[in-house]
């Protein structure tokens, strides 16, 4: 902003803030509707209508962003533990996957999913 204050003069700062403003708006409207496709076609299989799902998806992302930054930062936090190992898990399988075609990528997923959500309740902490 301040390079284009200098090069384009006092009237720069609102046109770009205008266009920052736009920028993130128009991505996450393209972001929720992604999910809301996503959610209506592989979660709920085409039962629910699109609109719905879409309804559903922004009610969700308002909810989320009622709880601010640091609420958010710690649930995300606690959700990713678990989903990152199974992550990792889940793109190598599909990385072989795409080699053999012997592999079911979902298994591993789920299988390193379920073991990490068993070490952590019984506080096994792998020391590698």
């Amino acid at each position: 902003v301040k390079i284009a204050s200098i090069l384009m003069g006092p009237y720069a700062i609102p046109v770009i803030a205008t266009l920052i403003v736009l920028a993130c708006l128009t991505t996450a409207l393209i972001l929720a509707d992604l999910f809301s496709q996503f959610m209506c076609r592989e979660i709920f299989k085409q039962k629910i209508p699109e609109h719905v799902c879409l309804i559903v998806t922004l009610g969700l992302s308002f909810s989320l962003s009622l709880l601010g930054f640091g609420a958010l930062a710690k649930w995300l936090a606690f959700l990713l533990n678990y989903a990152y190992p199974a992550l990792i898990a889940y793109t190598v399988a599909m990385i072989i996957h795409s080699k053999t075609a012997k592999l079911k990528p979902a298994y591993f997923f789920w299988g390193v999913l379920i073991l990490v959500i068993f070490l952590d309740f019984f506080k096994i902490s792998p020391h590698i």
